[in-house]
Order: C-alpha cells, then sequence, then structure tokens
C-alpha cells in the first residue's frame, strides 16, 4: 500500500518565529536583526533589498500563497483564514476589529489565527532553506552577524588595488607574482567598502596559499549587471582540489552583500577563484505607504540606469536611508504615525542624509514649506513619468 507522505512540519522554534515575525511586520528595525532575515541571503535576492524588507516580502508572499482565489466569498470558510490573516497582519487591523468584520467570535479568531501562522511557517519551511535554520540552533552569531554591512556605491579598482598592497608581503614570501589586469577607469560596485575590503584580501591571501610559485593573474571583468574579481593561478601540489577559498566569516560578509564566491578547476590546469558582485545602479528611494505608488514610480523607471528601493512607512525609510545612503529620495507627505514633514527633518539632521537629494511628492501644494525644510524638488501628485524623469534627469541619476 502506497502513501503520500503530506507536508514536513517546521519545528515548534521556527513556527514561533514566524510567529514573532508576523506581529512585527511593519516594524523594518526589527525585522533587519530577526533570526529568519539571515535564512534568504542570496536566494531570490533583489537589486538593494534589505534583509528585513526580504524578510517582509517572504512573510506576505507565505500569506498569499494561503488566498483560495475569487470564486470564494469574503465570509466562506475556504477563504476566512487568509483574510484573517491579511487583516490582522498586513492591513494591522486588532484581533476583536478583524473577528467583527468576518462575523467569528475572539476565541474562533485566535485559534484561527494560530492555525493560519502554522500554515505561513509550513509555507516558508518548505521554500526556505532549512540547512541555515539547523545551523542557527546549533551554532553561535559568527562575528559577520554582528558586523552590520552598508552598501553603497564602491570604487571597485580602488579597493582590488589596497588588498593587492596588503598581501604583497605574503605573496613575495610564497614566490607568487600577482600581475593586476585592472581597468583604467573606476568600475562602480554596490558594496560596503570596509567589508570588501576584508573580502579581497582574504580571497587574495587564500589563493596565494593555494597558489605554486610564479604568476597569480588578479582580474576585473564588469557588465551592466554585474562586476567580476577573477584570481587566476597553478595550484601548488599541496593544495588540495576543492579548498576552501573563504573562512566562515568573510563568507557571511560576502553574503549580507549578495556576492557569489566559487571556485573551479580550469581545463588548463590552473584554478580559479571568482567573486561575482552587483554592479552600481544608483538607488531611488521611494518612501510612501501607498504601494501603488511605488509600482508607478518603477514603471516610469524602467530601463533607466537607476534601481527603486521602496520603505512603507516613515521610520522603515529613515532605516533604510541610514543604511544605504540612496542616490535620492521621493517623499510623501501624509503617511500614518510619523509624516514626511517629520521624516525630512530627520534626513537633514542626518550626517549620512544631510546632502541627499529629497523629491516631495505630495497632492497637497506646499512647494514653500518643502523647501524651507530642505525638500530639493516638489511634485504634485497625481505624478507624471515625464515630471519624475525631468527631475531625477536634473539630478544626474537618469
Amino acid at each position: 500500500m502506497n502513501e503520500t507522505a503530506g507536508p514536513e512540519v517546521p519545528p515548534p522554534e521556527f513556527i514561533e518565529q514566524v510567529h514573532g515575525a508576523l506581529e512585527r511586520l511593519h516594524d523594518f528595525p526589527f525585522l533587519q536583526s530577526h533570526p529568519l532575515a539571515a535564512l534568504w541571503m542570496r536566494e531570490d535576492a533583489r537589486p538593494d533589498e534589505l534583509a528585513g524588507q526580504r524578510l517582509r516580502r517572504k512573510l506576505i508572499d507565505a500569506i498569499e500563497s494561503l488566498n483560495p482565489g475569487r470564486e470564494f466569498g469574503f465570509l466562506s470558510p475556504q477563504a476566512r483564514l487568509y483574510n484573517l490573516l491579511h487583516m490582522r497582519y498586513v492591513d494591522g487591523m486588532t484581533v476583536q476589529k478583524a473577528s467583527a468584520e468576518l462575523g467569528i467570535s475572539m476565541r474562533q479568531a485566535h485559534r484561527d489565527l494560530r492555525r493560519g501562522e502554522e500554515s505561513v511557517a509550513m509555507v516558508l519551511w518548505a521554500r526556505g532553506p532549512r540547512h541555515r535554520f539547523a545551523q542557527q540552533r546549533v551554532a553561535p552569531p559568527a562575528p559577520a552577524e554582528v558586523f552590520q554591512t552598508h552598501p553603497r556605491a564602491t570604487d571597485l579598482r580602488g579597493l582590488v588595488m589596497r588588498a593587492i598592497e596588503s598581501v604583497s608581503a605574503l605573496a613575495l614570501q610564497r614566490g607568487v607574482t600577482l600581475e593586476p589586469h585592472l581597468p583604467a577607469s573606476s568600475a562602480s560596485v554596490w558594496a560596503d567598502p570596509d567589508a570588501a575590503l576584508q573580502v579581497f584580501i582574504s580571497l587574495l591571501s587564500s589563493a596565494i596559499g593555494q597558489a605554486a610559485p610564479g604568476l597569480m593573474r588578479v582580474a576585473i571583468h564588469t557588465s551592466d549587471e554585474r562586476a567580476r574579481l577573477d584570481l587566476s593561478f597553478a595550484p601548488s601540489v599541496t593544495a588540495a582540489a576543492g579548498a576552501d577559498a573563504l573562512d566562515p566569516v568573510v563568507g557571511d560578509l560576502a553574503r549580507q552583500m549578495d556576492w557569489i564566491i566559487d571556485m573551479t578547476e580550469r581545463e588548463d590546469g590552473l584554478r580559479a577563484i571568482a567573486a561575482r558582485m552587483p554592479a552600481h545602479k544608483p538607488p531611488v528611494l521611494i518612501i510612501d505607504d501607498n504601494q501603488g505608488l511605488v509600482e508607478l514610480i518603477e514603471r516610469y523607471l524602467t530601463g533607466q540606469p537607476c534601481r527603486v528601493v521602496a520603505a512603507h512607512s516613515g521610520p522603515e525609510g529613515l532605516q533604510v536611508a541610514e543604511e544605504m545612503t540612496p542616490s535620492a529620495i521621493i517623499l510623501d507627505v501624509m503617511m500614518p504615525e510619523v509624516d514626511g514633514w517629520q521624516v525630512l527633518q530627520a534626513l537633514r539632521r542626518n550626517p549620512r542624509t544631510a546632502r541627499t537629494p529629497v523629491i516631495i511628492c505630495s497632492v497637497f501644494n506646499n512647494p514653500a514649506l518643502a523647501a524651507s525644510l530642505g525638500a530639493t524638488r516638489y511634485l504634485l501628485k497625481p505624478v507624471r513619468r515625464d515630471d519624475v524623469l525631468s527631475v531625477l534627469s536634473d539630478l544626474g541619476i537618469v
């Protein structure tokens, strides 16, 4: 008799972590440091997406996967679990209000929420890298998890030259001659310069340790979407094939910046270590609690040499701006709790964002107030594509 195995049930600790993250789904600083944020360091990553934003997207996607479809009415039993989860966590309703909307008791709502949280956890468990959760349970946080990276536009050529200088004495001791093949002009990548430098030094040190005496080629290759650092060398007879290119701490730093590190044995007998990095495109941060505006601006900027990053509240926008130092900020005024005027003043008080261009985008026609508080430009909603492109063109972004 053949039995079909049901979906694997995640451990209770994982379900509790999902519950905690759902309870504070719109608390960006909390999600940024949440243990679950580290589970998806590279998988399905989006340009310039921070760990907290990625975790929130994963949680909302998991809730959406429970949507039974439009053929079931709002109050139908088949749709109740999804609607309750969405109202409670995505829309931020109280349990009392959500239960009243659905016509169920508070006791039933709490039971359904718990069942819904377990369903979300099962979806995430099936989709996520479970081995990382297992590692979290048995290992203390690595030092790299304490190191908070702050990616920004970074000069790749300059960092590689500094890394070569740092390992030159080690190369000389091992009889390895570093042969740089670097572009004449600077190549810009999206990285934390301090973390990137340490990754490069570790890569070079590891390669020198594996290399036989002779030449080691150090090359930079760039494209519109990615940059790549290549190290190629003849391995020594004692260097085992498949030796690790990075120690775990430096590997974690690379993953925080969404870098991909790999090592291959080439047909010509050389060994190659490569670091693939996102090329820099100026990030444009949109701070607006209306997802519709974010999607509209994304459509307007399709095909332009910049990236759209979204924050859905004032506190989240300030946190993201602090983390990534965007090239420009498009800021709504009317937002709950912390409005755009407060956000603008906070941005101007922060040395990291004091000079960042801020474009107020609002239904309120008050450019004089915006200018007095330090706004760079003003756009009146409904905003048009030509207006957005004109402003960003004036700022040198598109």
